[in-house]
């Protein structure tokens, strides 16, 4: 029995990826990808540089593990591409909720070194600088926020009121700014302008 290919995170992928996670349908083909039923892992989540290798499932948490490819390493200084790590960290990302559990995608992350000395950590294009959640799931609070107050989003995300104000501030609310907390009514779930 086959799943046909969904869109990333939908309503019905979420329910497919965790029946294919309690009827044990999670399989590696021979490049170590994890697949459901012939659906890549990397394919399913849709980010270009991240590779998903392996799945768990604990304490009502899903973590996605994986290797980064194909990232930036242009020094901002000089220009010129390092070769050289200098440095590795390991990366906990919040992405989108699979099926109401916290999902996140779990990497380690090279610091490089250039020739004209300085570090820079390589880029990555699905998440921003020193962020600790993903553009797409940093684009879902907002748009849960254009709709509901702020500590409603918080209470829905499992966040505090003070982490979704700062990634609406770290996001650049821009335009639909006055939208955002809509039906508050506290003065502090309105967003600092």
């Amino acid at each position: 029995m086959g799943f046909e290919v969904l869109s990333p995170l939908t309503p019905k992928c979420c329910a497919t990826l965790l029946r294919a996670l309690h009827l044990d349908r999670l399989n590696k083909n021979l490049h170590g990808h994890v697949t459901i039923v012939g659906m890549d892992l990397t394919t399913l989540l849709k980010i270009k540089q991240f590779k998903g290798l392996r799945l768990e499932e604990t304490a009502g948490e899903i973590a996605i593990f994986g290797e980064l490819v194909e990232t930036e390493k242009v020094c901002p200084a000089c220009g010129k591409e390092a070769c050289k790590p200098h440095q590795y960290y390991r990366k906990r990302i919040r992405h989108l909720s699979v099926f109401n559990q916290p999902t996140y995608l779990c990497f380690t992350q090279k610091l490089m070194l250039c020739q004209c000395g300085k570090l820079f950590l390589e880029r990555l294009d699905f998440v921003g600088l020193h962020r600790h959640y993903t553009q797409a799931y940093e684009e879902h609070i907002y748009e849960l926020c254009r709709g509901q107050d702020m500590t409603r989003v918080g209470d829905l995300e499992g966040l505090s009121w003070g982490e979704v104000a700062g990634i609406l501030k770290k996001s650049g609310t821009g335009e639909g700014a006055p939208a955002l907390g809509a039906g508050c009514r506290h003065k502090r779930n309105l967003v600092p302008g």
